[in-house]
């Protein structure tokens, strides 16, 4: 497994859902690769503090600061906010659950970018 699978697996591999194959390749993957393992393990605080403290109201003005930071790592990453982790959306999508779109400054969904290949043939008048 890649980086990009354990990032991809991560949410069902913390919540106890993957499967035992899945966890193997994620353990594995994590005892050779210090940033993965660094991401899990912020994840993993990250949920037993959330458990820990949910029931505390958060200040207004600190609930406005991370939902920006949210929606501003969701446009630079292409995430749609509705399909990331624990949204309800559909996980590792773009844009209405599509792939191969990105939301733009506005959040209009914005075709991504593909090199077009240059005909090398002469064009006959």
């Amino acid at each position: 497994m890649n980086c990009r699978g354990v990032l991809d697996a991560l949410s069902d591999y913390l919540e106890g859902d993957a499967g035992s194959d899945v966890c193997e390749q994620i353990e594995e993957h994590i005892r050779g690769c210090k940033r993965c393992r660094m991401h899990v393990d912020t994840m993993r605080k990250m949920i037993t503090l959330y458990k820990k403290w949910r029931d505390e109201p958060i200040p207004e003005d600190v609930k406005t600061r991370l939902q920006a930071v949210f929606a501003k790592e969701c446009v630079l990453t292409g995430i749609d906010p509705a399909s990331a982790p624990g949204a309800g959306g559909a996980s590792g999508t773009g844009p209405g659950g599509k792939k191969g779109r990105r939301p733009t400054a506005s959040g209009s969904r914005k075709p991504t970018a593909r090199k077009q290949k240059k005909s090398t043939k002469r064009r006959r008048v």
